[in-house]
């Protein structure tokens, strides 16, 4: 079970100097995200990526309205690790768990690119405002992964979007005791982003689900192969249990010990009712049958 966690001095360290004041705001939020990194467990992504102020410059990207800028931040710089990786051990594919745990899956022969599995989405995903998911990662083009590596590119990045709940978590008590993020500017757009990691987590289980339905009627051989393969099994079930424990983990948190100001129902995600949607689709006996066959226990 993934826990609250502090590291070492961080929080002492933390309340004297997220409030330094820079003359440039954009230089003030930079230094935050840095802190907020190099104190992480995250923080061996950094020399892959330290142009971290190009992902704090939009109104999305701010952290005076909350972490998104410094999760989209994490999330690309753990493909460019990844990618980095990746470009010598093709035809493997390298997933990053943390600093330590680095994961190498084969690339089973029938595997197929990922806008076949369109049709068979349920038609809200398909369909609804929401859909950008499903042009962005499978309908895409040119050197989309997602899409060219099939369930192994998406993989990748539902990899990717794990982390970011994960680093929520990790960096809660910063958000704590800061005073530049402890607002209610800076809590509503926390509230966002842990809405849309629990709508990345199910439109990828969707898609998984998918996925294996199409191999299932269409390549017999290779479905076979990838729900008995215990490499591509074991990656899949450290990244679903970091995604899923560390969501809920933010939640039990968020309801049972948030402070008035930042209590959750002051907050109310724009998203809402996709929010209900993709939770239903997610919980259906499809999704869960075929999310199942790529689940193992963990030691």
């Amino acid at each position: 079970m993934i826990k609250k966690t502090a590291v070492g001095i961080f929080l002492t360290y933390a309340v004297h100097v997220c409030f330094a004041q820079a003359s440039v705001k954009s230089l003030q939020e930079e230094h935050i995200a840095k802190l907020l990194i190099s104190t992480s467990e995250v923080r061996d992504l950094y020399p892959y990526n330290v142009n971290i102020g190009f992902f704090l410059t939009t109104a999305l990207g701010n952290l005076e309205y909350g972490p998104q800028g410094v999760l989209t931040y994490i999330h690309e710089t753990m493909h460019v690790d990844d990618n980095t990786r990746n470009l010598s051990t093709d035809p493997k594919r390298y997933y990053r768990f943390n600093a330590s745990e680095f994961m190498t899956v084969d690339i089973r022969d029938g595997f197929f690119t990922s806008d076949n599995i369109f049709p068979l989405l349920p038609a809200y995903v398909r369909d609804s405002s929401m859909a950008s998911m499903t042009q962005t990662y499978l309908l895409c083009r040119n050197s989309c992964l997602s899409r060219i590596y099939g369930i192994y590119g998406l993989l990748e990045e539902f990899d990717a979007y794990s982390l970011e709940p994960s680093c929520l978590l990790n960096f809660h008590s910063f958000f704590d005791t800061c005073g530049y993020t402890n607002t209610t500017k800076f809590w509503a757009g926390y509230y966002n982003s842990k809405g849309n990691s629990w709508n990345d987590f199910y439109y990828f289980n969707i898609f998984f689900a998918a996925y294996l339905k199409y191999a299932d009627s269409h390549r017999k051989t290779f479905y076979d192969q990838l729900i008995t393969d215990t490499a591509f099994k074991y990656a899949f079930s450290k990244i679903y249990h970091r995604f899923a424990e560390s969501l809920i983990a933010l939640d039990r948190i968020d309801r049972e010990t948030a402070p008035a100001m930042r209590n959750q129902a002051n907050y109310p995600f724009a998203f809402q009712e996709a929010l209900d949607n993709l939770k239903m689709l997610n919980d259906s006996d499809d999704t869960r049958k075929y999310i199942a066959r790529l689940l193992v226990d963990l030691p």
